[in-house]
């Protein structure tokens, strides 16, 4: 078992929400003015707020900007293969990334949310956020092709992040990404951070989605 630590950064005051959302796509804006009255009702004392994401069309400029290390990316389920990350697998990165560099250069905590996390349960920065240095709250339930069903952790889709995991983030970037964001942020939470249950991604991409996972379909995972 993991002895968690105690967090390096103390958080004073309550953290912004920061959404990541494609302020010019349809579907990312549905799912972001759909999750944000969640926030208003069970997180009412913490400021919410969107962030523009990596679009695909700016990739260049992202490259430019942070060329982070791609290599191919490696299989995530045991049916699945090596393959090239998909354009907007790349931007996630970008996007999460981005947001690492600002806490970190601010030196101030923050909650970053992909704009279809939806808030299920009351949250208290106080008890929830403050004794840790992140905590990856966002779940997502799956059902197998047998009917059954379960709860899946979605370390990116909301956390809140320390400068101090922050730093941790960006200082275990590998040589050469193989994996998809989720792992840098699932690596900190598992080894000096809290996973909880707090916000559901969800089930039914009922507007579409904004990522291309390519063949990395995951409704047979774990029959």
């Amino acid at each position: 078992m993991i002895e968690k630590v105690t967090p390096a950064f103390v958080l004073a005051k309550a953290p912004v929400v920061k959404f990541i959302v494609l302020k010019d796509n349809e579907i990312s804006c549905k799912y972001y003015e759909e999750a944000r009255p969640t926030w208003q009702k069970y997180a009412p004392d913490l400021q919410l707020s969107s962030v523009q994401g990596a679009r695909v069309e700016d990739l260049s400029d992202w490259h430019k900007r942070y060329n982070l290390p791609f290599g191919s990316k490696a299989p995530v389920f045991r049916y699945t293969k090596w393959r090239e990350f998909t354009p907007s697998e790349i931007a996630c990165w970008y996007a999460h990334y981005h947001q690492w560099v600002g806490i970190y250069n601010r030196g101030e905590a923050a909650v970053i949310c992909e704009h279809d996390c939806m808030a299920v349960r009351p949250i208290n920065w106080r008890v929830h956020f403050r004794p840790w240095d992140i905590v990856c709250f966002t779940q997502q339930k799956k059902v197998r092709l047998d009917g059954t069903s379960y709860w899946r952790k979605v370390p990116c889709g909301g956390y809140y992040m320390s400068p101090h995991a922050a730093q941790r983030a960006l200082e275990i970037i590998p040589d050469y990404i193989i994996l998809n964001v989720d792992d840098i942020i699932h690596r900190i939470c598992t080894n000096v951070g809290e996973y909880s249950f707090l916000a559901q991604h969800p089930t039914d991409c009922i507007h579409g989605t904004t990522v291309d996972h390519g063949t990395d379909d995951d409704s047979r995972y774990d029959l």
